[in-house]
């Protein structure tokens, strides 16, 4: 049976193994050597300290993160790149494209006959060598387009295809950018489980405490019943979490096109990222490096060929044809013939393939437009998260958690002189643990927010 003399030594380990982690000096003498002491400081969790630094905040913190299997992030890239069906398939669709420019700017198949020339008669070869119009032989004909129209057909192909390989070249950015994202939620989830578990664990340890002084009197049965309350959210919240966790898991192993239920490490443990850029800047680069972009303007050149290529219909196609007949004791005979294509009912075909084509271009505009625009509120939308986050993060580590700290110290030494009840203590204990959760769902916010961004702009913001 653990004594009041017990209760207040394990509740000021707690106070002593908090104040040094913002700067204070650890106490010493009986209380920092007691028995309570030493099981505490295997639980409790490690809060950022109130540093002009977060990120070396997030270093100490976080160093736990590199025990067990450690998954690099080099190796999801590397297998992503290699193994992922959208990233192939958008390259076997370009690989596909890519052929087509030299097929569409060759000249139409020539047609090669055979020909039997009889008069009088059905049958063939029955008069050839009695009459010179009769005689058995081969012909050829080759169409000719109007010139330019094949190299338009060409450069309207290799345009499109031109199109193609910046598709796949954002195909790549976004399977990378979806992947980094889930690297780092797998990467929260397995701290906040962490540090969920030893606040379950430490709770657990409270409540034993409180039904210890219970049974002699010495406690409320509130008191109890709040503790186990709170033990049980957390196990709820456990359960949360490893579903979370797991569904995250499916979601890297279906970018790395394995089976959902394949292992995966833990995530290495990394450095906060710094953003460098303003918006304006990273909208700039946006403009000028997207695949997304660059694919509309490829596009947007294409139709334009197209156009040209429609008008050029309005120009007739040539056909040369040359012949060969053997008369047998006759002479032979021999025939050269040019034939031309009028577009004749060019108000009913050619006029609207014209429209066809300026409407097909207007549609490309638009979409530029759409997608530059969709571009700039994503880079400003992910570019708020960051900035928004970045400040909780500094809020966290170097104002809200030391507070919260200082409260739980004072609610410590005023549930010693009774001025404050169990429910209080424990409600702040509560809190600095919450709050170091936030800490780094906002750490995983921030680099999120960087990683989609790199979908946008095309360039590396995370090291």
């Amino acid at each position: 049976m653990l004594s009041t003399n017990n209760y207040t030594s394990i509740f000021l380990a707690i106070l002593i193994l908090t104040i040094p982690v913002f700067g204070a000096e650890r106490p010493t003498g009986p209380v920092a050597s007691s028995p309570a002491y030493d099981d505490f400081q295997k639980l409790l969790v490690e809060i950022p300290s109130k540093s002009a630094n977060p990120e070396a905040t997030h270093t100490r913190a976080t160093k736990d993160l590199k025990e067990g299997p450690t998954l690099q992030w080099e190796t999801l890239y590397e297998a992503a790149l290699k193994n992922n069906p959208e990233i192939q398939a958008a390259r076997k669709k370009y690989e596909a494209i890519r052929t087509r420019p030299t097929q569409e700017s060759s000249l139409p198949e020539p047609t090669v006959g055979f020909m039997s020339n009889n008069m009088g008669n059905p049958l063939p070869f029955t008069t050839i060598g009695r009459d010179p119009q009769s005689n058995v032989g081969i012909f050829l004909s080759q169409e000719i387009p109007y010139p330019g129209k094949l190299k338009l057909k060409g450069d309207t192909v290799k345009k499109e295809s031109d199109s193609e390989w910046q598709n796949y070249l954002g195909s790549r950015l976004s399977v990378i950018a979806r992947l980094k994202v889930a690297y780092y939620d797998l990467s929260y989830f397995y701290k906040a489980i962490d540090v969920t578990n030893k606040n379950k664990d430490l709770l657990e340890k409270l409540a034993k405490i409180v039904e210890a002084n219970y049974e002699v009197g010495k406690g409320i049965q509130q008191d109890l019943l709040k503790a186990q309350v709170e033990i049980s959210l957390l196990t709820v919240r456990l359960a949360q979490l490893e579903q979370k966790k797991n569904s995250v898991i499916a979601q890297i192993n279906s970018l790395l096109n394995r089976s959902p239920d394949s292992p995966l490490g833990r995530p290495a443990a990394f450095e906060k990222a710094t953003l460098t850029y303003t918006f304006a800047e990273l909208s700039r680069m946006a403009g000028q490096n997207s695949p997304m972009v660059k694919s509309r303007t490829e596009l947007i050149q294409r139709n334009s060929l197209a156009l040209d290529l429609a008008r050029r219909q309005y120009y007739p196609d040539f056909m040369i044809s040359g012949s060969y007949g053997n008369s047998g004791r006759l002479s032979d005979m021999w025939q050269i013939r040019f034939d031309m294509k009028i577009p004749l009912y060019f108000w009913r075909k050619q006029r609207y393939g014209v429209e066809e084509a300026i409407h097909s271009l207007m549609q490309v505009k638009k979409e530029y437009e759409t997608t530059t625009q969709m571009i700039s509120f994503n880079v400003k939308d992910q570019y708020l998260q960051a900035v928004t986050s970045e400040r909780l993060l500094n809020l966290y580590a170097r104002r809200i958690i030391p507070q919260t700290t200082l409260t739980l110290e004072s609610s410590l030494a005023s549930y010693e002189v009774s001025k404050v009840d169990f429910l209080t203590l424990l409600n702040n204990f509560i809190s600095v643990l919450t709050y170091e959760l936030s800490y780094y769902e906002e750490l995983a916010n921030f680099q999120k927010a960087l990683a989609r961004m790199e979908e946008w702009v095309a360039v590396p913001l995370i090291n």
